[in-house]
């Protein structure tokens, strides 16, 4: 039974609970722009993903908990990064969204590479899945003669 208290602020619905009481860790994940590394819960009540930086973690304080902002359309995809080469297909699984519980306000697309080299560097790193703000997911790049998204959807 959960033991948290619910409570409202503008445009959100928020649940004040412990994590490790409600909480599985499904990953660690590994920023993809710096060495920040996350522990990922899973909210199975709605598939929330809820990410916590290892460095602060402590898991058996009240924390406030989105109650739902899962981007479902995202759950389960595959894309492509604009790097590949027909040689070299750096494709990529999208687990879902995921909010930092330490900043509500920064989202992150979880995702882990379908491909040896990047399944490999995960393991090296001690990671199950890369955690990318969510803008920068979805942002344009410019480099070269190449200029589009980042991440194009395969499926």
């Amino acid at each position: 039974m959960c033991k948290g208290r619910f409570f409202k602020i503008p445009e959100h619905l928020l649940l004040m609970v412990t994590i490790k009481e409600l909480f599985p860790v499904v990953h660690m994940a590994q920023h993809t722009e710096n060495q920040q590394r996350f522990a990922v819960y899973s909210d199975i009540r709605n598939g929330n993903m809820l990410l916590r930086d290892v460095l602060l973690a402590v898991d058996d304080r009240f924390t406030i908990v989105p109650v739902s902002f899962q981007a479902s359309e995202l759950t389960n995809t595959v894309w492509g990064h604009f790097k590949s080469t027909s040689e070299h297909q750096m494709i990529y699984q999208v687990h879902g969204l995921g909010v930092d519980l330490d900043d509500l306000r920064q989202k992150y697309v979880l995702y882990s590479p379908l491909y040896e080299r990047g399944q490999q560097l995960l393991r090296e790193q001690g990671a199950s899945c890369l955690a990318r703000p969510e803008e920068m997911f979805f942002s344009e790049v410019e480099r070269g003669e190449y200029k589009g998204p980042r991440f194009r959807r395969i499926r």
